[in-house]
């Protein structure tokens, strides 16, 4: 057996617990070569096991340093986002939710500890907020669309008191800018300065507020596109219930339009006496027939002063809200098709849209508790 072998096997031996002595004389080899021998091996596996150590140790250094340079580009990256505190906390519940470690959080987000344990804390009651206001959008959406888009905040504040919500219009207004719900503005009209005329006195005075019904009547015509023609609408409104209590159409803006329009009132009424019938100075109820009528019937004629609109303010915002809340969105080729949207449109005034003015009542509701 050649030397390097019958060391081989000494070595293999001697690890197995067996004395080196024996070893020594059972092949004739001195103990001190068998040491020597043994000396050296261990000192190449300890130089392997540095070289081992140091190389692991360079990997960790690089990993550690590439990951200190990724924080650094993460931390100025969530800088440049300039994100608010609630967009913040809303990605960083997400990562607790899957890293929970809430330290980390806060040093990458460059968060105050206390401030996001404040917000964990909090969070719950915030998400009951939450999904209430997600209850109360489903209603307001509901009732602004009811209303074909007419009702704002406190409109809509009254339809939700009427089913036991109470609710702020602040609130309301928004949660209706979250949904995106505008109402159709009105453009406020030009007040002019007032020119009286003893021909045609302003009995009314602007006196839009009664405490009885059939005391005060309002009037006024409008006029609507249907194909290349135009249409004209006459209306009769009584002041006490703000109630449409008469309306015609017709192809022809004349006296007949205004007369038909007040016929149907009056008898539909019980031809009440000491009527107030207020009106603008158009040709059609400035007209002698139409005068002469009136007195016969009993009525006091009233008209508004010359150039004021806001003589007979509630017919120009009947008519501001006909046109903005349903005639706008259409185009009528047939007057029988303009009828009977108008008609549609007057029962829901009537009987549907509630007025501030009325405590947010329906013209109707009030009108039969007189």
């Amino acid at each position: 057996m050649k030397n390097i072998e019958v060391i081989d096997t000494i070595l293999y031996r001697s690890e197995n617990n067996e004395s080196i002595a024996d070893l020594s004389r059972e092949y004739g080899i001195p103990t001190s070569t068998i040491y020597r021998k043994l000396k050296k091996i261990k000192d190449e596996n300890n130089d392997d096991n540095d070289q081992s150590l140091r190389a692991k140790l360079y990997d960790s250094e690089r990993r550690i340093a590439k990951l200190e340079n990724d924080n650094s580009i993460y931390k100025e990256v969530i800088v440049l986002l300039d994100l608010d505190n609630k967009k913040t906390y809303e990605i960083m519940d997400t990562l607790y939710d899957k890293y929970q470690n809430k330290h980390a959080l806060c040093r990458v987000f460059n968060v105050a500890r206390s401030d996001y344990y404040h917000h964990l804390k909090t969070r719950d009651r915030k998400s009951k907020i939450e999904i209430e206001d997600e209850q109360l959008k489903i209603r307001i959406h509901k009732i602004f669309h009811d209303s074909e888009q007419r009702y704002g905040k406190r409109k809509i504040r009254a339809e939700l008191e009427k089913e036991g919500i109470t609710i702020s219009e602040k609130r309301i207004s928004r949660l209706m800018q979250e949904l995106r719900l505008y109402t159709t503005q009105k453009m406020k009209r030009e007040i002019r300065s007032q020119n009286k005329s003893r021909l045609f006195p302003n009995k009314l005075e602007k006196r839009f507020t009664w405490d009885k019904a059939n005391m005060a009547w309002v009037s006024d015509t409008t006029h609507i596109k249907v194909g290349e023609h135009t249409c004209y609408l006459c209306v009769i409104i009584d002041l006490f219930s703000r109630k449409v209590i008469s309306h015609h159409l017709s192809p022809f803006h004349d006296m007949n339009l205004i007369m038909q329009t007040f016929n149907k009132a009056f008898d539909e009424r019980g031809k009440p006496s000491n009527l107030i019938f207020h009106s603008d100075r158009g040709s059609q109820y400035t007209a002698t027939l139409f005068r002469q009528h009136l007195y016969r019937c009993g009525v006091i004629q009233s008209f508004s002063n010359k150039a004021t609109p806001s003589d007979n303010g509630v017919m120009e915002s009947f008519f501001s809200y006909l046109k903005l809340e349903k005639l706008n969105r259409y185009e009528f080729k047939k007057i029988h098709e303009l009828g009977e949207i108008i008609e549609k449109y007057i029962i829901f005034y009537n009987h549907e849209r509630i007025h501030q003015y009325l405590n947010y009542q329906t013209p109707v509701s009030v009108d039969k508790a007189a």
